[in-house]
């Protein structure tokens, strides 16, 4: 039972909400108690010690030395009230004493409201992940519209032209290079106005001690202060222009070439305002953080009890979900990896909480999962991305299917997709290295209702991280450089050749292609080393007709790029050359060894309705018959 000094951490009360009676505790988790006095921690904490010290005098014990009044002082543990959630601040070498506190405020919430701060502690979340917590030390994952309305919503103005986007937890207006830049456009007298507001307001700090400007991710060496100097009021028109454009040079050069422009299609951007104007670099932690994760997984991951491993023992996190299914399929995929690897220390485990992929969805199962663990004895976690088949036994009840044709077809699916990797990979599509195919149990609650609650087995594919930057993100302000664009237009020219070639498209006939599914991948010195597709969905759906006519929809690729590029011809050039070369290189391949490509789903029935094998075979004909610079140039003329 907690005893209290002040008033209870919350107000009883009937509402579902708790009401709290203060924001700011102490707890002292060997003792049993919360201190709620008014105050800072450190007064909290001396309100505490001198109560002990009262005690000791009042039953005659000794004086409390200096010593050991500091030694009960450092057995406690700082708390924040944030909404409907406790925050423990923990001391990274007494992480023993936040754990403690956790536990003993599980009296008055339930674990889904209790959040660790100083994450970015290296100490601190390695003892927590070690825990399979991280889910503790993440705050829930906001939408992407969101992120843009918050943006959109925090610009404001000083005195002029609205500007600056507002923090409002330090109350710090924020300038970018992209406003900076665009206030050239405003008449002599205006511009001067701005700028002497600026180089007033870099100058100034507010109440709460933060500045009122600052520059949004620009170099250390270059402050607001320097970017614009005080005299600018007693200068005339082009000097103040003068003056502007010199500092307009200053500020881009100092800036990543990412920040340079205002975009929230651009998630770099986005994610790093996002950040700034909620302070989250104060002491959260964000999933990229953690794990090393790529922009477009930003406040993108919902993450779920996990497990920890304890003298060779398995525990598992048994907090309630928001989502009891979820917690039931983590359950599951948890044990899978356990039995996959000899030891694991700790597993992680966050659902993706809507798709990366900008293709319209077009019905079955659409669940994916990352899953953090460490292998025993090794130095090194491991990242795996899970996806669930989206036609499994589950989806095939729904559809009226008997229980042994829903666990058949599921079978046969699980098959081709498999087939159909292999297919990809002849062809010359770079693929993730490896994948895994495994099956959870699951209880069906579908529309079958003679079926409700058998037990059913739904497959997945679960494969590694791949680092890198979807193509369809790369930010805009980045096919400025040409040395940028050239490599992008060859990665994707050489991505298009097997894309076209297997002929992947959506249902309905729409050709799928960087969409989402073709990760960039770079070398250490940030050149593009290579385009990899994490997911070759709809590979082999269109195998009849002529690969003339899929050919046009590849000018998209070039087209919605082209206002962004410094030279739009050499990077029409680039991606032809690409394409040309490489799908030459695969049909070259074919021909000098057609028996071995021919042969590769020799042992499968052909059946002419549209199996793999029928299939393989009619696209290995149209590869055969096709002239690799006439579809080019039916690309060029589309552009």
């Amino acid at each position: 039972m907690i005893r209290f000094i002040g008033e209870p951490l919350i107000s009883s009360s009937s509402s579902a909400s708790p009401v709290w009676n203060t924001r700011i505790a102490t707890a002292f988790p060997g003792a049993g108690v919360v201190v709620t006095v008014p105050g800072i921690h450190a007064t909290q904490r001396w309100v505490y010690v001198d109560e002990v010290a009262g005690q000791r005098r009042a039953e005659g014990l000794a004086t409390l030395t200096e010593q050991e009044r500091l030694q009960i002082a450092l057995e406690a543990v700082d708390l924040l009230v944030d909404g409907d959630t406790v925050l423990i601040r923990p001391n990274p070498s007494r992480m023993d004493l936040a754990f403690a506190t956790d536990e003993m405020l599980q009296e008055l919430v339930p674990r889904t409201q209790i959040k660790f701060l100083f994450a970015r502690v290296a100490d601190v979340r390695e003892a927590i992940c070690r825990r399979g917590e991280a889910w503790r030390i993440q705050p829930l994952p906001r939408s992407t519209e969101e992120m843009c309305r918050l943006i959109q919503t925090s610009r404001i103005a000083a005195g002029g032209q609205p500007i600056y986007y507002y923090c409002a937890v330090h109350g710090t207006r924020i300038l970018t290079c992209d406003q900076f830049v665009r206030i050239a456009r405003m008449s002599d007298e205006a511009l001067r106005l701005h700028l002497v507001e600026i180089a007033t307001l870099t100058r100034r700090q507010n109440d709460r001690g933060w500045p009122e400007l600052a520059l949004l991710v620009s170099d250390a060496n270059l402050s607001g202060a320097e970017l614009v100097p005080r005299e600018l009021a007693t200068l005339d028109g082009p000097a103040v222009r003068q003056a502007h454009s010199s500092a307009c040079q200053r500020l881009v050069t100092a800036t990543p070439t990412q920040f340079q422009q205002d975009d929230l299609d651009n998630s770099a951007w986005r994610n790093r305002m996002y950040r700034t104007l909620i302070a989250q670099d104060d002491d959260t932690i964000t999933d990229e953080d953690l794990l090393g994760l790529s922009d477009e997984y930003f406040m993108q991951i919902h993450w779920l009890p996990g497990a920890r491993i304890e003298d060779e023992e398995l525990i598992f996190d048994t907090t309630p979900s928001d989502h009891p299914a979820s917690s039931a399929i983590v359950h599951e995929l948890i044990c899978n990896l356990m039995r996959e690897y000899d030891g694991i220390e700790f597993i992680n485990m966050g659902r993706i909480i809507r798709s990366l992929s900008r293709r319209v969805a077009t019905g079955g199962r659409r669940e994916v999962y990352v899953a953090h663990f460490r292998p025993r004895g090794s130095a090194c976690d491991q990242l795996h991305m899970i996806r669930f088949l989206k036609w499994g036994v589950r989806e095939r009840l729904d559809d009226g299917k008997s229980m042994l044709q829903a666990m058949r077809e599921s079978e046969e699916y699980t098959d081709y997709l498999l087939d159909r990797r292999l297919g990809c990979r002849q062809l010359g599509m770079k693929l993730a290295s490896r994948i895994w195919i495994r099956k959870i149990q699951e209880l069906y609650e579908g529309s079958q209702r003679s079926l409700v609650g058998q037990t059913i087995w739904s497959p997945y594919v679960e494969r590694d991280y791949i680092p890198g930057v979807a193509s369809d993100k790369v930010p805009h302000v980045k096919l400025k450089s040409a040395t940028y664009a050239q490599q992008l237009a060859r990665a994707l020219g050489r991505a298009a050749a097997p894309n076209l070639i297997v002929g992947r498209a959506s249902p309905t006939g729409q050709v799928v292609f960087d969409d989402g599914d073709e990760l960039l991948t770079e070398g250490t010195n940030g050149r593009i080393t290579d385009a990899v597709v994490a997911d070759p969905t709809g590979s082999f759906m269109s195998f009849k007709a002529d690969l003339a006519l899929d050919a046009p929809a590849y000018a998209a690729v070039i087209q919605r790029r082209l206002p962004y590029l410094a030279d739009c011809d050499s990077f029409i050039h680039d991606f032809l050359a690409a394409f040309t070369t490489r799908f030459e290189h695969i049909q070259s391949s074919y021909r000098c060894r057609r028996k071995a490509y021919d042969t590769l789903f020799g042992h499968r029935r052909r059946d002419p309705a549209g199996n793999l094998a029928h299939r393989w075979a009619m696209v290995l004909a149209r590869l055969d018959r096709s002239d690799p610079k006439a579809l080019a140039q039916i690309i060029r003329n589309s552009v």
